[in-house]
């Protein structure tokens, strides 16, 4: 397998449908049904890049990737979520320190080009 990717999702089966499309760009998933999971992974898994959805329980996208930042600031983040409005793209770009916003539904060529690209990057 080829770098590690991280996926957090609330919601199993869109974390089983994009773990599979990420899986078939060559990548190891490691996937997160929450933003305190997902923290939690980080250590262990140690992903090269981190997608992540914004709507979740607990703690939303946006403070799970202003946490990663924290720790991190080196560590590619693609936020992946159904929040399409550019105030909303702003604040993951801005605000919380994504590298990408993309919103849902994804087509598997631009969820690939956009996580090969910044991997690229590194």
């Amino acid at each position: 397998m080829g770098k590690r990717i991280l996926l957090v999702d609330d919601e199993a089966d869109i974390r089983a449908i994009y773990k599979k499309i990420i899986e078939t760009g060559g990548y190891e998933v490691a996937t997160a049904k929450s933003g305190v999971e997902a923290l939690e992974k980080m250590s262990t898994f140690k992903p090269h890049l981190v997608v992540l959805d914004i709507m979740m329980p607990e703690m939303d996208g946006w403070e799970v990737a202003q946490r990663i930042r924290k720790k991190n600031n080196e560590l590619p983040i693609i936020m992946l979520t159904i929040k399409g409005e550019i105030e909303d793209k702003v604040k993951s770009v801005e605000e919380a320190g994504a590298n990408r916003h993309l919103t849902k539904p994804v087509e598997r060529s631009i969820l690939i080009s956009s996580i090969q690209a910044l991997l690229d990057e590194l």
